[in-house]
């Protein structure tokens, strides 16, 4: 849904993903991180 939001609105994922509060500044920018892109790993659940 944040795709789609994005594409609607014109803004971007990162955007909408820090004002909905989905995830915080640093866990966002290690996720987008080009070498964690191309080298996925699990991310621990925070509950």
């Amino acid at each position: 849904m944040i795709v789609r939001e994005a594409l609607v609105s014109r803004r971007g994922v990162l955007e909408l993903v820090l004002e909905e509060n989905l995830l915080d500044a640093t866990a966002l920018a290690d996720i987008l991180r080009p070498e964690n892109m191309i080298a996925p790993r699990l991310a621990p659940l925070s509950v």
